[in-house]
C-alpha cells in the first residue's frame, strides 16, 4: 500500500519535503509508473490477442487511478488557485 504524505511532512525549516517525505513521494509516484511501462512495452509488441489487450488497458486504468490518489492526496486541498499563488 502507498505511504501518502501530506503538508505536515514538510521539513522544519519551511523549505519543502524533507528527505524521507521526498523519498517516500518518490517511491509512491515511480511504482506505478514502472509497471505503466511494463504494460506499455506488452502493448508495443503486438503479441496480445484482443482479450490481453483488454487485460492490459485494465491494468493501465488502475495504474492511473492510483497515480491521481497519490497526487490528490499528497497536494490535499491544494487548488489550482494556490499553485498559481
Amino acid at each position: 500500500m502507498a505511504t501518502f504524505l501530506t503538508r505536515s511532512d514538510a521539513s522544519p525549516e519551511g523549505e519543502g519535503l524533507s528527505h524521507e517525505a521526498a523519498r517516500a513521494l518518490s517511491h509512491d509516484l515511480r511504482t506505478p509508473l514502472t509497471a505503466m511501462a511494463g504494460w506499455v512495452y506488452l502493448l508495443e509488441t503486438g503479441k496480445l490477442d484482443e482479450a490481453g489487450v483488454k487485460r492490459v488497458a485494465a491494468k493501465l486504468q488502475n495504474n492511473i487511478d492510483d497515480q491521481v490518489r497519490t497526487i490528490e492526496k499528497y497536494l490535499g486541498s491544494t487548488t489550482q488557485k494556490d499553485m498559481a499563488e
